[in-house]
């Protein structure tokens, strides 16, 4: 990849990432045509940040998974009842309330470790704290949201076993298995900055396809359209920033990576998972929730780095 592309999207990868969400929504036929591009996207994103990982503190935080473990339950089990609580509170509709719930019961982004990286944290926490949390959706999903919104899940242990060997396994097999074996550390340190730039590229592509369908949703259903945006913007932040406080005595980069895995939350694998019983309500929030994602450390980056 030529040197100055490479400096370009390593540079400005945030705001590219969040004119990749615009892009998206003002080009639907753009978004159509990448749609296929989803779930290769996700792999390469998957895998790509692990090339960059330190696989020795890896190795610290599986010896002393406590941290990670309490975390990991925080995420799928306590905070799906607190949105459940408010959303009823509130009395908000019932789409929206599966939606949050469901969200509340989702594991952190498979992409969470690029985010990380972009923004300076503690890119091998939040790989760990993703990986429980993914393992545990089978144990903690379907109980959940029969007891909060009566909604049956189902949770085949076949179609699951795929999805994380595809999204997990594959991603951890190729970049320890093949790739950091035969290119080794020294060789991959080099390449650093291409690799990042390769992932930034990658989330691009992932930005714009998941835009598919939404722009229709919106301009149809534009209040209940900027009732999800909303919420998914309120969520996010609330569960970044509560995390992070919570967590704030183990030291200021740790808490803000651990608050980065609660408030970006993977909703693509909970759409497989649901499958039609999260309806078009469920579709466009997994859609919307992607907007904070890619938008928020746009700004968050510069508080980020000051405080971590």
């Amino acid at each position: 990849m030529p040197a100055r592309l490479v400096a370009f999207l390593t540079g400005h990868a945030t705001p590219l990432l969040a004119a990749g969400i615009f892009l998206g929504l003002l080009v639907p036929e753009l978004a159509a045509a990448l749609r296929p591009l989803l779930e290769p996207s996700i792999v390469v994103i998957v895998t790509l940040p692990l090339l960059r990982l330190d696989w020795s503190i890896l190795g610290g935080y599986l010896r002393r998974p406590g941290i990670s473990v309490l975390a990991a339950a925080c995420q799928v089990i306590v905070t799906p009842v607190i949105l459940w609580a408010v959303a009823t509170a509130l009395h908000l509709s019932p789409g929206l309330t599966m939606a949050l719930v469901i969200w509340g019961c989702a594991a952190p982004l498979l992409s969470s470790a690029t985010f990380a990286q972009l923004l300076r944290l503690d890119a091998e926490l939040v790989t760990i704290v993703m990986v429980i949390s993914t393992l545990a959706l089978p144990l903690t999903l379907a109980p959940i949201a029969l007891w909060l919104i009566d909604l049956e899940v189902m949770v085949s242990p076949w179609d699951f076993a795929g999805r994380v060997g595809l999204f997990l396994a594959l991603p951890f097999a190729v970049a320890w298995g093949i790739i950091h074996r035969l290119a080794g550390p020294r060789r991959l340190a080099a390449h650093d900055k291409t690799i990042e730039s390769i992932n930034v590229f990658m989330l691009l592509v992932f930005a714009v396809a998941v835009m598919d369908g939404v722009t229709h949703r919106m301009m149809s259903e534009p209040w209940v359209g900027a009732a999800f945006l909303a919420a998914a913007f309120l969520t996010n932040l609330g569960f970044q920033a509560g995390t992070a406080l919570i967590f704030w005595r183990l030291g200021r980069r740790t808490a803000l990576s651990l608050g980065l895995c609660a408030g970006n939350r993977n909703m693509g694998i909970m759409w497989g998972l649901a499958g039609a019983a999260g309806g078009a309500d469920l579709l466009l929030f997994v859609a919307l929730s992607q907007v904070p994602v890619y938008f928020l450390p746009v700004f968050a980056r510069f508080v980020y780095r000051r405080l971590s």
